[in-house]
């Protein structure tokens, strides 16, 4: 007997990857009461930052002050494409979602997701329309950021994501993840050489 209380972003509930979880769920407690306080922001980037959020930090996060307790110096950021620039030339980023951990004495790597491509931007055969959108946002970021973040990551396991987003060969997708980091690796470049 007991209560267990459990905050998440509510993923657990509709994605695939969580069917276990549910099923464990199901076979272990008696009755199960969820509270939908309708804060995820992954699924709805208006959320993001702490005005919206009940407790302050993102679904799945932890304040960076208990981690550099914990003796961390590295803060990895996933930054999807589609959920930051939703309306072409409109990036949402703001300080409310870096400068904490910068604050913290985090050095800070940003990876942007590519293939969580914007409606507007992605073409009918599940690629970007055109490579210069994405490097505009790369840029876009590294301009916002300025010199809090050094480290740049285009993509995070591109071997998976990049055949999967676009329906292509291992040979096909590697080919075009080149072809994506070859053009906005140029544009950062270009923005800030160092």
């Amino acid at each position: 007997d007991g209560i267990v209380c459990f905050v998440s972003n509510n993923s657990f509930l509709d994605q695939i990857a969580f069917d276990g979880m549910r099923r464990h769920l199901a076979q272990d407690f008696h009755r199960i009461y969820n509270l939908n306080l309708q804060g995820n922001v992954r699924q709805n980037p208006k959320l993001s930052g702490t005005a919206y959020n009940v407790f302050g930090i993102q679904g799945g996060g932890i304040p960076p002050e208990a981690v550099a307790r914990l003796g961390a110096k590295w803060y990895r950021s996933f930054r999807g494409w589609r959920w930051l620039e939703g309306v072409q030339g409109k990036v949402t980023l703001t300080e409310a979602m870096w400068l904490p951990w910068r604050t913290n004495g985090f050095t800070l790597m940003e990876s942007l997701q590519v293939t969580l491509i914007p409606d507007w931007a992605k073409a009918p055969d599940g690629k970007v329309k055109e490579l210069a959108s994405f490097d505009a946002f790369a840029v876009e970021m590294a301009s916002r950021l300025g010199s809090n973040a050094r480290h740049w990551e285009i993509e995070n396991e591109p071997d998976l994501v990049f055949p999967s987003s676009a329906r292509l060969t291992t040979a096909d997708g590697a080919a075009y993840y080149a072809e994506v980091l070859r053009s906005a690796s140029k544009a950062l470049r270009a923005k800030d050489p160092g």
